[in-house]
Parts: C-alpha cells; sequence; structure tokens
C-alpha cells in the first residue's frame, strides 16, 4: 500500500499513519488502528482529525473516559485551527457519550 511505501520513507509521516489506523479501525483492529493514531498525533500534534478516529477507536472498546478527553484535546485543536467540520463531528460524538453517561445513571 501507498501508506506503507511513505512510512518507510518517513516513519513519523502523519497522514500515513492516520491512513492505516483507518484502515486498521475499518477491520475491526482498534489497538493497532490506536498504535497509527497516537504516532500520527506524536508526529503532528495539531492534526485534528486524528482526534476523532482515535477516540471513536476508544470508544468502540468501551474506554469512554479517555474518548471524552480524547475529544476534548481534538475539539480544541480543530477549532484552532479552523477545522469546523472536524470540530463539529467531535461535538456530535461528544453529545453522544454524553447521552450514553446520562443513560448508564439513570
Amino acid at each position: 500500500e501507498i501508506f506503507l511505501r511513505v512510512l518507510e520513507i518517513d516513519s513519523d509521516d502523519a497522514l500515513a499513519n492516520s491512513g492505516l489506523g483507518e484502515i486498521s479501525m475499518e477491520r475491526g483492529h482498534y489497538d493497532r488502528a490506536i498504535e497509527f493514531f497516537d504516532l500520527a498525533l506524536r508526529s503532528d500534534p495539531s492534526f485534528s482529525v486524528a482526534y476523532l478516529k482515535l477516540g471513536r477507536c476508544l470508544e468502540a472498546k468501551e474506554d469512554f473516559a479517555t474518548a471524552k478527553n480524547t475529544y476534548l484535546r481534538g475539539i480544541g485543536i480543530a477549532a484552532k485551527r479552523g477545522d469546523l467540520g472536524t470540530a463539529s463531528e467531535i461535538q456530535g460524538r461528544l453529545a453522544l457519550l454524553e447521552q450514553k453517561e446520562t443513560a448508564k445513571n439513570i
């Protein structure tokens, strides 16, 4: 794959790591996806889409507290960068998490 070729040249490439994370996520390999998204964010902490995808993986693993913290970091970065689409998606994920928390406490 193209992402693997890019990583052979530059193992810190945020876009390639995020792309492999997304493929892993789509295949249900959440632990592997989390590793790729973490690598992407270490390379580029302002890569707001990676926060969204990382949060979704954490939700899939039912690590809701970490997902919420990830989303909160990501929404601030997305807003700061003017990435309003990603900020809106993250806000939606946060709202769903809050609904789940509320339903649990009832």
